[in-house]
């Protein structure tokens, strides 16, 4: 009882960091573009920028956490990332021209890296063992719970008050909600006596990984990544097809219910069967959701019904990562996850920028539609040369 405890409260604590990291510090950041873009007398697109230096910072500081972790204990870390943020919060609340804006920006990136879906995923595999996908799921899924909630309470602050403190107050509640559940997480050998899981006899490490495998990973998790880029377009979508801004917000809300029913079902069917057969799974239902967004986008019931479908996407930019790379790189999960995020976080920020690129010329979001349906039946053809590769009998 006492061990199930214990795993209950890490995922909980878990669940926490991740809706700071990725719920708050990524999925928050677009409510202050327009307030921003007035006090400073610069285009939404120059704010926008920051989005990009977050997915940067975050991808090109993954190497380094996996340094420090060898040095340092992970809560300490993950706390150290939480304050980094909090402090960019704080100097974004007071920032007077764009430059300050695109450091808090970075900031924010490296920070997030520290107690985002890396060392959350660590400290999941390493209290629930290798049957982690449900735990690993439920966390991830927490960035779409606390994106649905905190969005509308923070953008009624900026109404209300002003969005400086509305900053203040997401720096707050990092400090006060996050940042202890951060610090109290530990490894099992570093748990307090008695509420530990019981540890695993050890494994030998794993041997490399062919580099071949690596590279059909590397692009199918590419793949994966650049097919969530539109859902930061979605709201614009519905709008530029007729919806008013009311309407085209219940399509964005319907891809975040998506995404957290997606997650968690992502991880408890890969606890059960081959990751990499639910990843291919979860990539038709996103295509068909795509699909259904192209062709019938002025049907109000068929334009969220795709959204909802489309949210599929967001499992396999998340939490088949981890489930893929855990799967390949066995004890080596770590090194070989850190590297993953490098490019998968710099491919779903070039295309956020790239959809937005395509309407910009065309005047429509029909090209960058077509172009996710084309990335995600490529992410299926390279799912299923990743499945034979790792299939036993191929070895």
């Amino acid at each position: 009882m006492e061990n199930t405890k214990g795993r209950l409260g890490v995922l909980l604590r878990c669940c926490m960091c991740i809706g700071g990291a990725m719920g708050m510090v990524s999925n928050c950041i677009g409510i202050y573009f327009t307030p921003l873009a007035k006090a400073l007398d610069v285009g939404v697109g120059r704010i926008s920028v920051m989005v990009t230096l977050i997915s940067l910072g975050n991808a090109l500081f993954a190497p380094m956490f996996v340094r420090l972790r060898k040095k340092y204990p992970l809560n300490r870390i993950m706390a150290a990332g939480i304050i980094l943020c909090i402090l960019s919060y704080l100097l974004m609340s007071v920032a007077g021209n764009v430059w300050v804006l695109y450091l808090c920006g970075i900031l924010s990136g490296i920070g997030m890296c520290n107690f985002s879906a890396l060392p959350v995923t660590l400290i999941l595999r390493d209290w629930y063992g290798e049957k982690n996908g449900t735990a690993v799921g439920a966390a991830l899924a927490f960035s779409g719970v606390f994106g649905a909630i905190m969005n509308p309470i923070l953008s009624r602050l900026i109404t209300t008050l002003s969005y400086q403190t509305s900053l203040r107050i997401m720096a707050l509640f990092l400090a006060a909600a996050v940042l202890p559940c951060a610090l109290t997480l530990r490894l099992r050998a570093q748990a307090p006596a008695g509420s530990s899981a019981p540890v695993q006899n050890a494994k030998p490490q794993s041997p490399e990984v062919p580099l071949p495998i690596i590279i059909v990973l590397f692009s199918t998790c590419v793949c994966f990544c650049t097919l969530c880029g539109m859902n930061q377009h979605f709201s614009a979508l519905a709008v530029a097809e007729g919806y008013s801004l009311e309407a085209s917000a219940t399509v964005l809300t319907c891809s975040m219910i998506g995404n957290i029913i997606f997650k968690l079902c992502f991880g408890y069917a890969s606890d059960r069967i081959n990751p990499i057969l639910v990843a291919v799974v979860w990539a038709v239902i996103g295509t068909v959701g795509t699909a259904t967004i192209l062709l019938f986008a002025g049907n109000g019931l068929l334009i969220r019904a795709g959204a909802g479908m489309y949210g599929a996407f967001f499992s396999l930019s998340t939490v088949a990562l981890s489930m893929l790379t855990q799967k390949v790189a066995g004890d080596r999960y770590a090194e070989v996850y850190a590297k993953l995020v490098i490019f998968t976080a710099t491919a779903y920020a070039l295309s956020v920028s790239l959809y937005g690129m395509l309407y910009d010329l065309t005047g429509s979001y029909r090209p960058a539609l077509i172009l996710i349906i084309a990335m995600a039946i490529l992410s299926i053809f390279l799912s299923l040369i990743l499945k034979k590769k790792t299939d036993p009998a191929h070895e």
